[in-house]
């Protein structure tokens, strides 16, 4: 995918497919050098507090997540939530009458007419 999707409900934008990196030894101390240690964009990292006893990881850190730089989430298809998507099929069926052939059947079946 080429540009960002997003929801066809809302239109809030369709979250990036991240992947979780975690640091051995020697853990970077910058996000520079956590760059240079993985694949992809950073999108975000995650630090030892500062105020830990262990001094060898304070402020350090551990892990890092990384996007690919074209992949999305696409549990929800072209939208960013069920929720989303919910609201669309219901508004579609609301605007259009129509149903998926198994509703027809069934309404035809409950009227006599199957």
């Amino acid at each position: 995918m080429t540009s960002k999707p997003f929801c066809r409900w809302c239109g809030k934008p369709i979250a990036k497919k991240t992947f979780g990196h975690w640091f051995n030894s020697p853990l970077p101390q910058s996000r520079e050098d956590a760059q240079r240690r993985v694949n992809g964009q950073i999108t975000k990292v995650n630090r030892w507090p500062s105020t830990i006893d262990d001094k060898q990881k304070a402020g350090k850190i551990f892990s890092a997540n990384t996007w690919d730089g074209g992949s999305y989430r696409t549990v929800y298809g072209f939208f960013c939530s069920s929720v989303c998507a919910g609201h669309y099929a219901e508004n579609f069926a609301d605007l259009t009458g129509e149903g998926h052939p198994r509703w027809q059947e069934a309404i035809d079946k409950a009227e006599g007419r199957a």
